[in-house]
């Protein structure tokens, strides 16, 4: 792997190596390859999963699609950053088990995103909660995500479970910002407040709108519908969760691209399954 500890994001450089034996040099093939399986992936599971009609699907896809395709997120995608094949590896997996039902496709897929970045562990256990994996499930999906380990044990003879520099970041250990300061920062990343000038400065003006207005309107179906799909919520949340301490405005939206893609497509399969009244 080329270092005795990992430094950051294992499977990284495994991914771009098989990529550059595919595609040679040219990082805008890689590029063009990587959003477009990605963006089918959504449009497939948006298609296959929503029952509405017509009309209800142009909506859904157009939220989904301006997200993905705006400058911001491209360039997550063009620059070959980790989040762009996590996000892919992980609705890969996702496609494979709400369309196919196929569990072991999915433990394959889901277990190398955690591996590409290790921060998506905690959604990543929630979700295979979710799916109650079988033993062999388990065990597949284990033995792939502790790789990593075993690698830093055998060169590097240190227990690091991942990578060495998962504090590095965080915001919480400023000394000149309390906690709170902290948490209420990066809440307003995570949701892109579209008030925020530097949001707004970093992303545009359209994107930020677009998924506030999708938190909103999430947490309202959320209260009224409480008894239902928590687990689904919770996946989703769990992958904002760490951002809270840890700064997410570095090459912003990077970091919560995940989230914000889990965002919508849950706020879509939600909104669908709502029963409208006629009267």
């Amino acid at each position: 792997g080329g270092e005795n500890i990992y430094h950051y994001s294992p499977g990284m450089r495994y991914i771009l190596m098989l990529s550059h034996i595919i595609f040679g040099d040219r990082y805008q093939n890689i590029f063009i390859f990587v959003i477009s399986l990605t963006i089918f992936m959504g449009i497939q599971m948006i298609l296959e999963k929503t029952k509405k009609g017509a009309k209800f699907q142009f909506v859904y896809l157009f939220l989904f699609l301006t997200y993905l395709t705006s400058n911001a997120v491209q360039r997550i995608f063009y620059y070959g950053m980790s989040e762009s094949f996590g996000l892919l590896t992980l609705l890969t997996g996702l496609y494979f088990i709400k369309v196919y039902n196929k569990k072991i496709l999915y433990v394959l897929f889901v277990s190398i995103s955690v591996v590409i970045r290790p921060v998506f562990i905690l959604g990543v256990l929630v979700l295979n909660f979710k799916k109650r994996l079988s033993t062999n499930e388990l065990v597949l999906f284990f033995m792939i995500v502790l790789l990593p380990a075993i690698h830093n044990v055998f060169y590097g003879q240190s227990l690091v479970l991942f990578t060495k520099t998962i504090s590095s970041s965080l915001n919480i250990f400023d000394q000149n910002r309390s906690l709170m300061e902290t948490l209420i920062d990066n809440f307003l990343y995570i949701v892109m407040y579209p008030m925020n000038s530097d949001i707004q400065s970093r992303v545009g003006r359209l994107i930020p709108y677009i998924i506030f207005l999708v938190f909103i309107g999430y947490l309202i179906i959320i209260i009224f519908n409480r008894n239902k799909a928590f687990t689904d919520t919770a996946i989703v949340f769990s992958f904002a969760l760490p951002f809270l301490i840890y700064s997410p405005v570095h090459f912003y939206p990077r970091f919560i691209l995940v989230f914000h893609t889990l965002l919508l497509l849950d706020f879509i399969f939600k909104f669908d399954s709502l029963k409208i009244s006629n009267k």
